[in-house]
């Protein structure tokens, strides 16, 4: 079962998409979560990642590691995908987290090249 998101993000080079999405929307199916955040893997291309309230929670400053938590699980679940390791962590580990938070937030936080 699909859930709503609230944004998904496509990335080409690891064809993979990552869906944010309510927690509410999770809790609902019956799935038991505690905590503000929840990352799951869904299909060989897909991963969720659910925040509480996450219309607010984009939008708060104070979430920002609540954000990046979630986020080092995604990198985590994308580096196990493709025979990596989040142990060695190397400069494209840093471009995707930047990359993923980016395209959530809807910011451009590094300037074009």
């Amino acid at each position: 079962m699909k859930f709503k998101a609230y944004k998904s993000v496509y990335i080409p080079h690891l064809r993979h998409t990552v869906h944010f999405a309510d927690l509410s929307k999770l809790v609902l199916m019956g799935d038991k979560v505690r905590g503000s955040g929840y990352t799951m893997p869904f299909s060989e291309h897909e991963t969720y990642v659910f925040y509480q309230d996450i219309e607010k929670t984009v939008k708060d400053p104070i979430q920002a590691p609540i954000i990046a938590h979630e986020l080092v699980h995604v990198i985590a679940i994308l580096l196990e995908k493709i025979g990596g390791k989040i142990e060695k962590e190397d400069e494209h580990m840093a471009y995707l987290m930047t990359y993923l938070y980016e395209k959530l937030l809807g910011l451009k936080l590094w300037p074009s090249k």
